[in-house]
């Protein structure tokens, strides 16, 4: 791309970044290292915000999740962490708090809401699956053999590393 600059100055394992619907935030990922990466850089994983033309210090939403990705407005952070022992989409304000429990699931590796905020992506044992997401207050327990909403297998042979097209018409994997 062009214009590229820094927006975080500390070396880190970074990962995950997306930019607010107005373009002048960025959310991201800084995770921990691994036996590939190395263990240097390491300290302080959790959610950021920055903005995005990099004349912030990064601020720490949570310490939970990962995948970080913006609501249709703006206002809220969207991760994939745990609700006690199952797998859960969650929300925080652009403060780190009033956390909510959007979809848990006892096996769903990941969840991926689309760009519009009406369809729920997610990955469940090596496949990918969709179904409306209605907006509710108690969380909704995902899974590919649920009653309650229509859920549609995607893949055939796998489905990981999801991803929806911007008009969210379309998920790629």
């Amino acid at each position: 791309g062009r214009n590229e600059r820094a927006v975080v100055s500390r070396p880190g394992h970074y990962v995950s970044a997306h930019f607010s619907p107005a373009g002048s935030l960025v959310v991201f990922h800084r995770g921990t290292g691994d036996g590939f990466r190395g263990r240097l850089w390491q300290e302080e994983p959790g959610i950021y915000v920055v903005s995005s033309d990099g004349k912030t210090t990064p601020r720490l939403l949570t310490r939970e999740g990962e995948t970080p990705r913006f609501s249709l407005d703006g206002k809220r952070i969207y991760l994939v962490s745990r609700e006690g022992e199952k797998n859960a989409l969650v929300s925080v304000d652009l403060l780190g708090s009033d956390r909510h429990v959007h979809a848990v699931s006892e096996h769903a590796g990941d969840f991926v809401l689309s760009p519009d905020e009406n369809w729920l992506a997610f990955e469940e044992l090596w496949q990918a699956y969709v179904l409306p997401f209605p907006k509710v207050s108690t969380p909704l327990e995902i899974g590919p053999e649920m009653k309650n909403l229509p859920v549609k297998k995607l893949s055939t042979d796998a489905g990981t590393y999801l991803n929806w097209s911007a008009d969210s018409k379309r998920v790629s994997w």
